[in-house]
């Protein structure tokens, strides 16, 4: 069974063994005119528009676990999107049903609080390049 911290980062690069970074390396090219870390499905570099060479220059062991704790995970985000959806969701449906009542902000407040908190932290994790 997965942790609670599994769930949110489930690339934790600390855990990797090298084969698994080798594996992870693969899965990446470098744009040789822009040096940035694109993923092997893609045929084009994102920032320059760089075609991939045939000869793929993959990132380095530093480089790949560099990018691999940039991207992270986007779970907490997209978590924090869905409580707003059902927070929103049930003080819309409250609110048409009867008029918004306390049970509807309570239960509201349940799902707004973290859905905030996810948001604002997936910020962060965002800005310092976590």
């Amino acid at each position: 069974m997965l942790s609670l911290k599994e769930i949110v980062n489930p690339t934790n690069v600390k855990k990797m063994t090298e084969a698994e970074i080798e594996i992870e390396m693969k899965k990446l090219w470098k744009c040789t005119r822009c040096h940035k870390i694109i993923e092997i499905e893609e045929d084009m570099c994102w920032d320059c528009d760089t075609k991939k060479p045939e000869k793929i220059e993959y990132p380095s062991r530093e480089e790949t676990i560099k990018y691999l704790k940039k991207t992270g995970s986007s779970v907490p985000f997209w978590l924090g999107v869905s409580f707003l959806v059902i927070a929103g969701y049930v003080l819309f449906k409250g609110h048409l049903r009867r008029g918004i009542e306390t049970f509807d902000l309570i239960f509201t407040g349940l799902f707004l609080v973290p859905a905030v908190i996810l948001i604002i932290y997936s910020a962060f994790r965002k800005i310092r390049g976590m």
